[in-house]
């Protein structure tokens, strides 16, 4: 699943575009997370980010998970921030955003204006 995020800055620092967002874990293991550039947009799309990883739980299910710890949070986020960044120009609308680096894989739609 791709989230799409309002674009307000030129590509830079990660966390400089984003309001809010949620980190999520399963078994205990950070395994995403999702930003947004406003509560409108997190109200939009949470509720199917929520059950697109609920379903991952499913492959993953592990009796009595350990929850994650908020260190395992804290070393995420560097390495998310860190990571290097790759822009192509999406299929569609705006751009596709890559990120890759040490634990990191993961893709991002960026556009300037979304329709409701």
């Amino acid at each position: 699943m791709t989230p799409f995020v309002s674009k307000k800055h030129p590509w830079g620092s990660l966390f400089s575009w984003f309001n809010l967002g949620a980190v999520f874990a399963i078994n205990g293991r950070v395994i995403g997370l999702d930003l947004f550039d406003c509560p409108e947009t997190m109200e939009k799309f949470l509720p199917k980010l929520v059950r697109s990883y609920a379903l991952d739980t499913i492959d993953r299910y592990v009796p009595d998970p350990e929850p994650a710890q908020k260190s395992e949070v804290q070393e995420f986020l560097p390495a998310v921030s860190g990571a290097q960044t790759e822009v192509f120009k999406a299929a569609g609308e705006g751009e596709d955003v890559r990120l890759s680096g040490k634990g990191i894989d993961s893709a991002a739609g960026v556009i300037e204006s979304m329709e409701n």
